[in-house]
């Protein structure tokens, strides 16, 4: 019931002896409704993205600790998967000189992608 509530809900949800970052929360529900209800969707936004900040952070982390074995992984698939000798040959050296490139603009995308997806 309480959670339905707008004025109080983000008080529910992060309870006020555990959470420290909800003081303004616990303030404004002595004040109006209103005021208590804006500052309840402003709190909310905050935890969420305080929250969604660590996670991009290790998720980037994480895609660019990747990068340098996948570049080595894919110069022999380069190598040997392509059709015919100039071929492999080509496409192995435009790997070796702008493989890490692209795999940070990969990278990068998804970051965005992310980003879009949790905004």
């Amino acid at each position: 019931m309480a959670f339905e509530y707008p004025a109080y809900k983000e008080l529910v949800i992060h309870p006020a002896p555990l959470v420290v970052l909800n003081f303004p929360c616990v303030l404004a529900a002595f004040t109006s409704e209103y005021l208590s209800e804006q500052v309840n969707k402003g709190y909310s936004y905050f935890i969420y993205w305080l929250e969604n900040v660590v996670f991009v952070i290790l998720f980037l982390c994480f895609e660019l600790l990747l990068v340098f074995p996948i570049y080595l992984k894919n110069i022999p698939t380069m190598l040997f998967f392509s059709l015919g000798m100039f071929t492999s040959i080509f496409n192995t050296f435009i790997w070796i000189f702008l493989g890490i490139p692209y795999s940070i603009a990969i990278v990068m995308m998804d970051v965005k992608l992310l980003l879009k997806i949790l905004s």
